[in-house]
């Protein structure tokens, strides 16, 4: 084998000390090779991280919804006005960050654009920590590669200050911290775990699945603590162990019956399985090593690890919940958040993709993690079979076919990258060093996994960046844990890297995961109040229906509806009812009787209704009757019909 490389004569001729020195000398030079490398890869993400921070800086004003900045401006505004949220109006999410989008109104002053600062400044943070979490798995350029792959899939596709994009920033920060408290086992990290945890609840109640992936994540490390002591092992029942199985099967009874109303093999395959799959891990190493120590002894470990957690998670939420204590309003805080988002379930339900899309996956599953186990030649042949795909795909990303195998191939990947995740944990030796790893690669996958609730109800393709970051660390954990690497699954992530600045962040979200179509979004809304760029077509409509409103109000209100919130910020007016989007409005406030009282009440002068909303019902017959009645002058507004009298 020697004999076939340039210059084996030479290094065959020399003796035994010589060879040893040559050995010596290429560790060396493989050293600063890969010392050579790190920098490069540092300097590389430096240098990247500003520009991407230029790109989304500047492409910041993109991405109109117009419920979604209509609804943020309009809760702000109402809680500046003096209104709580939930008591007032029918808040959308917990809380926090209407009063965040408040606090910038009142320092900046009334503007769309800077509703979307605050995600901005976080954006600058998140990708470092995609870096330092990467970095723990793979050499820097990898890692580079990895942090450029999240925020091609992230905010530079949709850049409004959804909370979703805030729960993703969350998680990200958590894990962080918690790999910090991994490495030094200070109490200070859990605290500040459980902070961005309490954060994530306080902004969108969803934020409590990050909280129980940790919490699950906390017994894996306690069996490792024990595992790791080498204690002998007398297998058996303990009250502990019963405390664990029973708190693995109440994850995943939570999670099915969150599910049940719209369970499909769709949901199956993307919620519940992933979640049942680490749970049932957790439950299954609870069995080897139940008896190494007494219960007591292992619920005071665990509870070193969760209760500052949880103390960590309290203050933020506490932050929240003050106001309504302080208030008498309690009551209106548990309703909005617990019982009105139900309807949800009815009103705005999208499943995600089929289970059979899990062919487009498959083949690069395959690929990636039966490399091992093949001969070089094979496996050579293979990388470069599939890297040639992967290049003509991308290239050609435009046709429906290539933008189809790259966009459902990713997506894909997610119950896949649990499923081989637990296959790499179950399956593993134990060696030496070995556990840290093991708990990294166990909290990426729950927190990946849990977070990835956020798509359910509502499965829109959007909905799955808002945790595809997660799950590329996730996947750069388990092919790195299961010995896959090389370069073919480095050319995978560039790929898709690649695929989200090209393509993905120069579409409208309308087409997102359907096919590219290039964003028309050129006009600036109103560059006094609303900075944002538009379709020629909304600039139209919402100019002209704002400019009706203002001239035919002769006060403080209007009405706008059912699911036109951005109106009454682009007017100038006031919301006379408790709705911003009728399905969460439990009231019924903006329909019917109810509705003429409170415009009677409120000598309201001019209304504009949506004859298509997005997503509540239109209104009925009886109700738009009587408003025709009440106000006979009109004009139309693309979708709207404002009429005054």
């Amino acid at each position: 084998e020697i004999a076939a490389h340039p210059g084996a004569v030479a290094i065959l001729a020399v003796d035994d000390e010589d060879r040893v020195l040559l050995v010596r000398q290429w560790r060396v030079a493989a050293g600063q090779a890969r010392l050579a490398l790190d920098r490069l890869g540092r300097l590389a993400l430096l240098g990247l991280w500003v520009a991407t921070a230029g790109i989304v800086a500047r492409n910041l004003d993109q991405g109109w919804v117009p419920f979604d900045d209509g609804a943020f401006a309009q809760s702000a505004e109402r809680v500046l006005a003096g209104e709580l949220p939930h008591r007032e109006f029918a808040e959308l999410y917990t809380g926090g960050m209407t009063f965040l989008n408040a606090g910038v109104i009142a320092l900046l002053g009334p503007d769309l654009i800077w509703l979307r600062l605050p995600l901005f400044i976080l954006f600058l943070a998140f990708v470092p920590c995609v870096y330092f979490i990467a970095r723990r798995f793979v050499r820097s350029v990898v890692a580079a590669i990895v942090a450029l792959l999240a925020v091609s899939w992230s905010v530079p596709i949709y850049p409004a200050a959804v909370p979703s994009w805030y729960q993703l920033y969350f998680a990200v920060f958590g894990i962080t911290a918690l790999m910090r408290h991994l490495d030094t086992g200070r109490i200070r990290w859990l605290l500040i775990a459980g902070t961005f945890g309490g954060l994530s609840i306080s902004f969108k109640i969803v934020g409590v699945w990050y909280v129980l992936a940790v919490l699950l994540y906390f017994v894996f490390v306690e069996q490792d603590e024990h595992t790791a002591g080498g204690q002998a092992r007398k297998r058996g029942p303990s009250i502990y162990g019963a405390l664990v199985v029973g708190f693995a099967g109440f994850s995943v009874a939570i999670v099915g019956a969150l599910l049940a109303a719209h369970l499909g093999s769709a949901e199956v395959v993307n919620f519940l399985l992933p979640i049942a799959l680490l749970c049932g891990i957790i439950c299954t190493r609870e069995w080897q090593v139940a008896g190494s120590a007494h219960s007591q002894q292992r619920l005071r470990a665990y509870a070193g690890l969760a209760v500052p957690f949880l103390v960590g998670v309290a203050v933020p939420v506490m932050a929240v919940v003050l106001p309504y204590v302080v208030a008498g309003s309690l009551g209106d805080l548990v309703r909005g958040v617990f019982v009105s988002p139900q309807s949800r379930l009815d009103y705005a339900y999208q499943s995600t993709p089929s289970a059979l899309n899990l062919l487009w996956a498959a083949p690069l599953v395959v690929t990636l993690l039966g490399r091992r186990w093949v001969a070089p030649v094979w496996r050579r042949r293979t990388d470069v079979a599939l890297v040639t795909l992967l290049f003509i795909a991308f290239v050609t990303a435009q046709h429906h076919v290539s933008y189809a195998l790259l966009w459902r191939s990713a997506r894909e990947l997610v119950p896949v990258v649990v499923i081989a995740g637990c296959a790499v944990l179950f399956l593993a030796s134990r060696r030496a060093g070995g556990q840290r790893d093991s708990r990294l690669l166990v909290l990426l996958l729950l927190v990946a996994s849990f977070v990835s609730l956020l798509q359910f109800p509502f499965g829109a393709p959007v909905y799955f960046v808002y945790s595809a970051p997660l799950f590329a660390l996730a996947g750069v954990a388990v092919v790195q844990q299961a010995r896959g690497g090389g370069w073919a699954p480095v050319t995978l992530l560039a790929v898709y890297m690649l695929f989200g600045f090209t393509w993905l962040d120069r579409e409208t979200i309308h087409t997102l995961g359907i096919g590219f179509q290039p964003t028309h979004e050129t006009v600036i809304l109103d560059r006094d109040i609303a900075r944002i760029r538009v379709t020629p077509e909304h600039a139209s409509t919402y100019r002209k229906a704002a400019l009706l409103l203002e001239r035919h109000a002769t006060g403080g209100f209007v009405f706008a509806g059912p699911d036109a919130p951005e109106l009454y910020y682009l007017s100038r007016h006031e919301n006379p009812t408790r709705s911003l989007f009728d399905f969460l409005d439990t009231s019924n406030s903006a329909r019917g009787d109810k509705l003429m009282r409170l415009l009677r009440e409120r000598a309201v002068t001019a209304i504009a209704i949506n004859l298509h909303p997005d997503l509540s019902d239109p209104l009925d017959s009886k109700t738009v009757d009587a408003l025709q009645r009440l106000y006979p002058e009109h004009a139309r507004a693309g979708k709207f019909d404002v009429r005054w009298k």
